[in-house]
């Protein structure tokens, strides 16, 4: 009878190492980042029944997920509100005072995510979250998607704001027939690995 060879342990360990790798792998958290430079962080609004466009031009995005599964993500976002730029000098400076953002004081907003759900329409996902701004928190949505067939994966989506909910537009500002109150936010971000 032929002699059967024996396996080392050490043989084993390995063989099962190497196929538990990819799963281990698959379920590796990574994180991506994004800004100005690499994304548009835009919004638009309706003054006087003239509708406007703008964009911030300094803000951070970190993302974490698993497995590009956006449902695993964890966002944060944090917005240089003295940026914003609508294409006009007097809007912009307005828009950095007290009645609004109040720059001087609140120079930042940011946005956290709670939780990621997949949802119909337009963008595959509905992020649950915090918005700060002027130190006002209130709940806020936010769609997105996660584009992977290009060469960098790209974070696009939506949210609709409501401004008087966290004192933008104070004073005379706050009528909604001069400055409606819904702001729209769009973004289109190509991510970036995180650096170690």
């Amino acid at each position: 009878m032929a002699k059967m060879s024996l396996i080392p342990l050490q043989g084993l360990l390995l063989i099962g190492l190497t196929a538990a790798a990819p799963s281990a792998l698959a379920n590796e958290v990574q994180c991506h980042t994004a800004n100005q430079d690499t994304g548009v962080l835009a919004f638009n609004g309706v003054t006087e029944g003239r509708g406007f466009d703008g964009k911030f031009e300094d803000f951070s995005v970190r993302i974490c997920l698993e497995s590009a599964d956006l449902a695993t993500a964890s966002i944060e976002v944090a917005v240089e509100t003295g940026s914003a730029d609508t294409n006009s000098r007097d809007r912009d400076q307005t828009l950095k005072g007290e009645e609004f953002f109040w720059v001087s004081q609140f120079p930042q907003a940011q946005w956290s995510s709670q939780s990621v759900s997949v949802s119909d329409g337009d963008f595959s996902h509905e992020a649950q979250g915090i918005l700060v701004i002027k130190d006002i928190r209130q709940d806020q949505a936010v769609s997105m998607r996660l584009v992977t067939d290009g060469p960098a994966p790209r974070l696009q989506g939506e949210a609709e704001i409501f401004r008087l909910d966290y004192n933008v537009g104070t004073g005379e500002f706050t009528d909604t027939d001069f400055i409606e109150n819904r702001v729209g936010v769009t973004f289109d971000l190509e991510l970036a690995p995180e650096s170690q």
